[in-house]
């Protein structure tokens, strides 16, 4: 069962929420557009759920549709933080390893979750950039 979505402007939270939703309906074998529109708009709470009300009475007045999983998954443009991308970038060009290499491991991993349109050879750019001048002698 999926965890509510309260509107938070979070990109992480935004994708794990349609990602955890669209793992129960295939769990659950829900093909039907219109029910799993239904069906994660029962997963709103506070901010969200407001802007859920908002669209449904703008959908009663044909001024949008929200019939389908792919329209409500524009749920993305509402809640995630503006320049997302370029954030992300900022805070990995500005990550040093200055604790242990597990920690600094960890950091970037989490950034790069947040960027997946990257190269392998920038990421490999970026993780020794944020080394250097370090000598990696334990992960712990």
């Amino acid at each position: 069962m999926p965890k509510s979505f309260s509107g938070v402007r979070d990109a992480k939270e935004v994708e794990n929420f349609l990602w955890n939703v669209e793992r129960y309906f295939k769990a659950l074998h829900i093909n039907d557009d219109a029910e799993n529109v239904d069906i994660a708009s029962l997963y709103f709470t506070d901010d969200a759920m407001l802007w859920w009300r908002r669209r449904c009475m703008e959908a009663e007045k044909g001024l949008c549709s929200i019939e389908t999983w792919k329209n409500l998954k524009k749920i993305k443009s509402q809640f995630y933080p503006e320049n997302v991308g370029f954030v992300t970038r900022w805070s990995l060009r500005q990550l040093k390893h200055t604790r242990t290499i597990k920690e600094y491991i960890a950091e970037f991993t989490r950034l790069m979750l947040a960027i997946s349109s990257m190269g392998e050879e920038v990421r490999l750019f970026f993780f020794l950039d944020g080394t250097r001048g370090r000598k990696i002698t334990s992960i712990h």
